[in-house]
């Protein structure tokens, strides 16, 4: 075999081993997805302030959105809260342009929720809806989990919400002062993407 054949049969041997192994073929990666920015959003009332935090703005349909409320106590000392035993923070969420909704409902049960400026009362974001089996979106209602939600492409507003009462339902007397609260905060909008 002279010079030439043995050149030719190496560089042949090359091409064959770095297209088998891919080198040569170009991929593609799927662009990213720029997060948007944090968000945040509150509301005050009297010596209460209510925080809700979105990590970002934009969202995958496969990713679960995550997010967290905050009901943080701005006076002194310890205050006894009285609300639904499953927590006094809630949220709220609405497609935009579509049906799909959801809102925090207030539970019949009553318990006391304790508070400081060193402790306040967190929740993680869960979306919660109510539905008949006659609404157009019960299917997608009966199949998602909403602890950790996952919505269909589209726009959303979400906003936190507490309701609670510094007036005991425990048949306890009421401190000075105590009243009660329904807080909201300003909404958040998210872009869910493919």
């Amino acid at each position: 075999m002279n010079v030439m054949s043995r050149r030719v049969s190496v560089v042949a041997v090359v091409a064959f081993v770095t297209a088998a192994c891919g080198a040569v073929t170009p991929s593609t990666t799927p662009a990213s997805v720029e997060p948007g920015v944090p968000a945040q959003a509150e509301a005050t009332d009297g010596a209460f302030r209510l925080w809700f935090d979105l990590p970002r703005t934009i969202w995958r349909s496969t990713e679960p959105i995550t997010g967290t409320a905050v009901l943080d106590f701005l006076g002194v000392g310890q205050r006894l809260l009285y609300g639904p035993n499953a927590g006094l923070i809630g949220f709220t969420w609405t497609q935009v342009g579509g049906t799909k909704h959801g809102t925090w409902v207030w539970q019949l049960d009553c318990s006391h929720h304790a508070i400081s400026a060193a402790a306040p009362l967190s929740s993680p974001l869960r979306l919660m809806v109510a539905f008949t089996p006659d609404d157009p979106d019960a299917s997608f209602y009966a199949s998602t989990d909403f602890e950790h939600p996952l919505l269909p492409p589209g726009d959303y507003v979400l906003g936190a919400v507490a309701s609670f009462s510094e007036v005991p339902c425990t048949g306890e007397s009421a401190p000075p002062g105590a009243s009660d609260h329904d807080m909201a905060t300003s909404t958040i909008t998210i872009h869910v993407i493919p």
